[in-house]
């Protein structure tokens, strides 16, 4: 799951004008929530007693902006580089 997000991720900044993608995650997510952060985004908030859907609950607020995304990149190619991978 954490490629396919990866690649919405950069479909999302690449191809759009998009500045900003958010989203929320039940506090009990744990798989959704690790996925997020594996992909780099970052937990913001935790919203109590939030209506998610139909229902209230506590949920986490996550974002990552065109610059996060820039840095997260350009991250990975310095570090593609120093190991000889493309």
């Amino acid at each position: 799951m954490t490629e396919a997000l990866a690649r919405a991720v950069i479909f999302c900044f690449e191809e759009t004008e998009l500045q900003r993608l958010w989203a929320d995650v039940h506090t009990q997510n744990i798989a959704s929530y690790k996925t997020l952060e594996k992909a780099g985004f970052k937990r913001e908030e935790l919203i109590r007693e939030g209506k998610m859907v139909n229902t209230y609950c506590d949920y986490y607020l996550y974002g990552m902006t065109k610059a996060d995304y820039i840095e997260i990149f350009k991250s990975k190619s310095a570090s593609r580089e120093k190991s000889g991978r493309k």
